[in-house]
């Protein structure tokens, strides 16, 4: 029987595994052709430098034009940086939602309230109302250049800000308008995208309970169990040694991001651990993680254990579970081994618990 055994180490040093292919640094912007289009004339909003657009629709189509991006989503306790298409993107007035078994997202617009270009014009920053960065996007090659200009100045039209417009809710809403029941309603029918709770969890709107968090463990048949926070380093320093392939969701006030990666490198500083994989690097403080929980149902029938982190507010930081596995068909001798949660997996989980 594999055993794992964690203990806290006070003095994290450098983990490192040489990996196979290293990630591709961003291009330059090359020089512009010296023949530009001609800029369009802005519809301007009286305040200087601020344009009112007509609705997110149009700008997540303007979006979904562009290839390949850099993406990062940066809060105060967790950071994420990757690569993603924004291709099949699909929106409504209130959810924006990119559905895919690698990489997905949930982009909720009524959080978000500005869009403005870096002031270099290699990225394009989603804004709160209060102007701070919810989401940063960027060119990572220099092959559509002009794709990308060309689409920053059909959704800015030579403003520094764009506010899309939104139709104001009555005052007096039913429930269902409830942002939470709303939100609720628009994460129901979407299996590869992240769900209701874990958009809810991540994005603030929903605090940790964990009456709730055991019942529903329990009404799927396996367990909730607290774990204790300071072996979470060990955790995760384990996992890049195993290079294990994982599903790893966070978020933002506005964005909830799936993504599933291996990841190879563990570092320590300042108090924030760093895991980095070939396309996708992440980073969360861990003081910040005040309570760490195991939670799944039955692995006994073909389901795998989460681990999921939780600030001192309840706000969810981090979901990690092990990548699914592929159930063996009929008569295969190996069922048992290629059913349920990975090997490593299971012993980090048992140890967590214990």
């Amino acid at each position: 029987m594999l055993v794992t055994t964690l203990r806290p180490v006070p003095d994290h040093r450098l983990q490192a595994h040489t990996p196979a292919a290293s990630a591709p640094a961003p291009c330059q912007d090359p020089a512009p052709p010296q023949g530009r289009l001609p800029m369009p004339t802005p519809l301007r909003h009286p305040d200087a430098g601020l344009r009112l657009s007509g609705h997110w629709l149009e700008i997540l189509s303007d979006l979904s034009l562009l290839g390949d991006l850099g993406l990062e989503l940066a809060t105060a306790r967790v950071r994420l940086l990757d690569r993603i298409s924004l291709g099949a993107l699909r929106g409504d007035s209130a959810l924006a939602t990119l559905a895919g078994t690698e990489q997905s997202f949930r982009l909720l617009l009524t959080r978000c309230h500005a869009l403005s270009a870096a002031p270099a014009g290699d990225a394009l920053l989603l804004e709160d109302d209060l102007g701070r960065p919810l989401l940063r996007l960027r060119q990572v090659t220099a092959d559509d250049w002009w794709l990308w200009h060309l689409v920053l100045r059909g959704i800015l039209r030579g403003a520094e800000r764009v506010v899309p417009v939104r139709q104001t809710p009555p005052a007096l809403a039913p429930l269902s308008r409830h942002p939470l029941g709303a939100l609720q309603t628009l994460c129901a029918d979407d299996a590869d995208a992240p769900g209701f709770t874990d958009t809810a969890e991540l994005s603030g709107q929903l605090a940790l309970e964990p009456a709730r968090l055991r019942g529903d463990a329990a009404a799927a048949g396996g367990a909730a169990v607290a774990a204790d926070p300071a072996l979470i380093s060990c955790a995760l320093r384990s996992l890049c040694e195993e290079v294990l392939p994982l599903v790893l969701t966070t978020g933002s006030d506005a964005l909830v991001l799936r993504r599933q990666a291996a990841f190879h490198l563990y570092e320590y500083a300042q108090g924030r651990a760093r895991l980095t994989g070939d396309a996708t690097c992440f980073e969360i403080d861990l003081a910040a993680i005040d309570s760490a929980w195991v939670v799944g149902g039955d692995t006994r029938d073909g389901g795998s254990r989460q681990l999921r982190l939780y600030d001192a507010d309840g706000r969810a930081l981090a979901i990690i579970a092990p990548v699914p596995t592929r159930a063996a068909g009929r008569g295969d001798t190996a069922a048992a081994h290629r059913r349920g949660e990975p090997h490593f997996w299971r012993s980090l989980m048992n140890a967590l618990e214990s």
